[in-house]
């Protein structure tokens, strides 16, 4: 995820972002994931991609 080389923050979501060759979204989750080291975002993407739902684990529902 790219912000023009800005670090990405909590502040940021809701904010329209481009995931490389996926295509464009909207940031909805920044933070930490349970047993990951690290900060993480959740997008949802404008034209589905995968199969993905917006969980990990069972936690960090998005309702994407």
């Amino acid at each position: 995820v790219s912000n023009e080389g800005k670090l990405i923050s909590r502040t940021d979501v809701g904010k329209k972002v481009i995931v490389g060759r996926v295509g464009a979204g909207t940031l909805m989750y920044v933070g930490p994931v349970e047993g990951k080291a690290g900060i993480f975002c959740g997008i949802e993407l404008d034209q589905p991609e995968g199969k993905h739902d917006g969980t990990y684990q069972g936690s960090i529902d998005l309702h994407c």
